[in-house]
């Protein structure tokens, strides 16, 4: 099952979802903000979390805010991580669509580590850009 986590429930589950998030910024851009950014985005609605769950426990996290650009409205994923994947993918999917369509979104994007690149190309999304950095000095 995928819920929607409203920003006054978050508190109940941080600590299921928590080490999840902190594992999808180690592995992809999460040098620009921690975890208690995003749970602050969440408390403010800033951004939406859903989570997959059997019952009570968490299974996996899907974090995206709605961004309004000069041409376009876009749903961003920020983070997906969790386990299992192969088992709640294709609702998943279905939902992002399904809300990107309720929420007048004109596309889903996201920012991928790469091996969510290579499944995503797999599932028919289209790489658009690569994220470089430059080394630190």
């Amino acid at each position: 099952m995928i819920s929607n986590v409203k920003p006054e429930t978050i508190q109940s589950i941080w600590g299921q979802v928590q080490p999840m998030i902190e594992r999808a910024l180690k592995h992809a851009q999460g040098d620009t903000t921690s975890t208690d950014d995003i749970y602050e985005d969440i408390v403010s609605g800033d951004m939406k979390l859903w989570v997959v769950h059997d019952n009570m426990d968490v299974n996996a996290v899907i974090g995206f805010e709605i961004k309004q650009y000069p041409k376009l409205r876009v749903m961003f994923i920020n983070f997906i991580s969790g386990k299992n994947m192969a088992e709640w993918i294709d609702d998943a999917e279905k939902l992002l669509f399904d809300y990107r369509d309720l929420t007048g979104c004109d596309a889903i994007q996201s920012s991928s580590r790469p091996g969510m690149v290579k499944k995503l190309v797999e599932r028919g999304w289209k790489k658009k850009a690569t994220i470089m950095e430059a080394p630190h000095v």
